[in-house]
C-alpha cells in the first residue's frame, strides 16, 4: 500500500479536499448599525489549541468586512473551558480592537471555569472580567 507522501510523487497526484470548516459554524454574528457594534456569540464548548486556527479565521473575515465597528462584544456563555491557546484568541480579539482604536470591548457572559482561568492568568482587568459579569 502506497503512503500520503509516496502518492504526491505521482505526476497528476492532488491532495484530497479539505473537509468543510464546520468550525465557522460555530459562532453568529451580529452587527449593531446603529451603535456600531460588532456583536459575536460562540456556539462551542471549547477554544483550545486543535480550534483556535479556525476562530481566528471566523473573526478576522468578520472584522474586516466591518471596518467601521467601533465596539466588540464577545458572548462565550457556551464556552467551558479555554487552554492557553483559547487565551490567546481571546487577547488576539482585545489586540485587534484596540489597533483598531474600538471604543468598547466585552466579554459576557463568561463561564466560572473560563473566568478562573482569565484571572489565573491576570488577564480580567484587560479583558474587562468584572465590567462585563458583575464580578468583583
Amino acid at each position: 500500500m502506497e503512503t500520503k507522501q509516496q502518492a504526491s510523487k505521482h505526476p497528476g497526484y492532488k491532495e484530497p479536499p479539505l473537509e468543510p470548516n464546520t468550525e465557522m459554524h460555530l459562532w453568529e454574528s451580529r452587527y449593531d448599525t446603529a451603535n456600531h457594534i460588532l456583536r459575536l456569540c460562540c456556539k462551542c464548548s471549547n477554544i483550545t489549541a486543535s480550534t483556535v486556527r479556525e476562530h481566528k479565521e471566523f473573526f478576522a473575515m468578520k472584522w474586516a468586512q466591518l471596518t467601521e465597528a467601533k465596539g466588540l462584544e464577545v458572548n462565550i456563555e457556551s464556552v467551558n473551558f479555554i487552554d492557553s491557546s483559547g487565551m490567546g484568541f481571546l487577547v488576539y480579539l482585545f489586540k485587534l480592537a484596540s489597533d483598531r482604536g474600538v471604543n468598547s470591548f466585552k466579554l459576557l457572559k463568561v463561564n466560572e471555569n473560563v473566568a478562573n482561568v482569565i484571572r489565573l492568568a491576570n488577564m480580567d482587568a484587560v479583558l474587562g472580567l468584572e465590567q462585563s459579569n458583575g464580578m468583583a
